[in-house]
């Protein structure tokens, strides 16, 4: 691949990841049109840079819910709702692993444009509807995280966006927007480390650590990845309709091409 080739993969990346937009539909289109070829390596590459830029734009909330751990095995009060918080995330994450999982074996799909044209197209109905909700809590109960986990799991399907479809869950629990965004941002984390130990294994050999694209590729995603976090949890009251029409957009363009 050319070093344009991976500037566009990191860019896209990194936009695509925590906007309500389906990375992994995007990351497809790119190399379809494109015509380049899957890159299982590249994509550790990217998702570690992803996973880099969530937890240094959320470092203050990560620390206080591993803080909350600490208080909790010690026995000293404290950050009691960052604990429940804490495993709520953890629970709503082994929630998400089977279903994914019986996704993958069961819902067997070819990739193609119409397959991610209609992700994208439920994706923006979805955010259209959701689009009315202002919404009143700051917290979840146990059944909606477990219901969040399960919602998560079904974004393995090609064009439906992960950030999407649980911030719009999140929605529809009559969680606001900026907390909902950020509960989806904080359930990425284990999420995105789990997709990464499970496409490391399918990385041949370690030569791809003389490639320079790959790191271009890297800085390039976490540059804009933090961009992109900030972004949303700033302006998603603003701006969380305009990716409906985004999605349905380029959903029905794909449908006529």
């Amino acid at each position: 691949m050319s070093i344009l080739d991976f500037v566009s993969l990191g860019l896209v990346q990194g936009l695509t990841e925590f906007l309500p937009i389906s990375s992994s539909g995007h990351l497809w289109l790119l190399q379809y049109f494109w015509g380049m070829d899957p890159d299982m390596t590249l994509e550790v590459f990217l998702h570690g840079a992803s996973l880099l830029a969530v937890i240094v734009c959320l470092r203050k909330k990560i620390w206080s819910l591993l803080l909350s751990i600490k208080y909790q095995v010690l026995g000293i009060k404290g950050y009691a709702d960052e604990f429940v918080l804490s495993i709520q995330l953890i629970w709503a994450t082994i929630v998400t692993v089977p279903v994914a999982l019986l996704m993958e074996y069961y819902v067997l799909i070819d990739l193609s444009l119409k397959v991610v044209a209609g992700g994208l197209i439920v994706t923006g109905l979805l955010i259209w509807v959701s689009t009315k909700i202002k919404g009143a809590a700051s917290t979840l109960t146990w059944s909606q995280a477990t219901l969040i986990g399960l919602i998560q799991g079904v974004a393995v399907l090609p064009g439906i966006s992960r950030s999407g479809i649980t911030i719009v869950g999140l929605l529809f629990m009559g969680v606001r927007r900026k907390e909902a965004a950020e509960f989806s941002f904080l359930l990425s984390i284990p999420t995105i480390l789990g997709a990464l130990i499970f496409t490391f294994k399918d990385v041949a050999s370690l030569a791809f650590l003389s490639e320079p694209g790959f790191y271009v590729a890297a800085l390039i995603c976490f540059l804009v990845a933090m961009g992109t976090i900030h972004f949303m949890l700033r302006f998603i009251h603003k701006w969380w309709g305009i990716w409906a029409i985004y999605c349905l957009g380029l959903g029905a363009f794909l449908l006529l091409t």
